[in-house]
């Protein structure tokens, strides 16, 4: 009798074990998070088989099992950060393993999953990864590029930025032959901006359109915003090809922008931005730059963070 009760309850640990391996992650985050709105039910079970099973059998998406009270919470919105107020060895928080299908931009991702990577195939041209930023008002928000401690050398050859390059979950841009599906939905572009001062601003147009590689990934746009009194310094890039130390597209009759200034952009002669620069801090040319982004600063004032991303109108 006794081997018999050994057997079971290595069984029901083992169950609870592959149970959640295999149908939820574990939030190991520890940053605050209110989902007290996404609360659906508590109860107490022997195991955190029993409170997987109470989740599955449910609109919940993600649970909290104590194993030394044995409290079980489920709620309805994935849970992105641990959130029991302290740190604790016997609160464990899990989230459903669940992978959303035909979207077409991140603008399509319920508003109860959390900021990660997910797979779009907009327009069915193709299936590729995007972050998607679920916590930045006026989204969900498809992030195109993402700038903000230096570890990706921006100053990249023109087939590093057709396709590519860096990580989704740190720095990187997308490239841009994904970024042309993507503009076929009709997203509106926001460039957001932060200063080595603390400040975060930003501008927005309602299309950022890039031509294709046999004209050189010109571009165009229409209306631009801001509500940080910032300029439109795109407006000379209108209609201008990109341009790359490697494939010098620009006006400038005495070198290639890309050189002077070390990055990669849409260069006239040269530039009123330079957002793929190098992200330094210190003034200067070859900067990230958004020319007069500080109200008293110079021309070529240093950006500490840059992420451009889309979003429905």
């Amino acid at each position: 009798m006794v081997y018999m009760l050994c057997l079971l309850v290595n069984f029901l640990r083992l169950n609870s074990a592959t149970i959640t391996e295999n149908k939820y992650k574990v939030v190991t985050k520890t940053l605050i998070q209110n989902h007290a709105a996404s609360f659906l039910s508590s109860s107490t079970w022997k195991t955190k088989l029993g409170c997987a099973t109470a989740c599955d059998n449910s609109d919940c998406l993600s649970f909290s099992y104590n194993s030394a009270t044995r409290e079980c919470k489920t709620y309805r919105d994935e849970i992105c950060h641990r959130d029991d107020g302290v740190t604790s060895s016997t609160v464990s928080f899990y989230v459903k393993n669940t992978i959303l299908e035909d979207l077409n931009h991140c603008g399509e991702v319920p508003s109860v999953y959390c900021s990660a990577v997910y797979t779009v195939n907009p327009s069915q041209y193709g299936a590729f990864d995007v972050y998607c930023d679920m916590d930045t008002a006026g989204g969900p928000w498809t992030i195109v590029t993402n700038r903000y401690d230096g570890t990706v050398n921006f100053y990249e050859s023109w087939d590093k930025y057709k396709n590519g390059f860096g990580s989704l979950t740190g720095e990187y841009w997308l490239g841009f032959e994904k970024y042309r599906i993507l503009q076929t939905q009709n997203l509106k572009m926001r460039i957001e901006m932060g200063g080595w001062d603390g400040s975060l601003k930003y501008v927005e147009y309602t299309s950022l359109i890039v031509s294709s590689e046999s004209s050189d990934y010109s571009l165009w746009y229409t209306g631009f915003s801001t509500p940080h009194g910032l300029g439109d310094k795109l407006d000379e890039a209108i209609n201008m090809p990109f341009t790359t130390y490697n494939r010098d597209n620009d006006d400038n009759d005495d070198g290639n922008c890309a050189d002077s200034a070390t990055g990669a952009w849409w260069y006239g002669n040269c530039y009123s931005s330079n957002l793929f620069g190098q992200r330094v801090n210190a003034d200067g040319y070859q900067a990230m730059v958004w020319k007069y982004f500080y109200p008293d600063g110079g021309e070529y004032s240093a950006l500490k963070s840059v992420r451009m991303m889309l979003a429905k109108p």
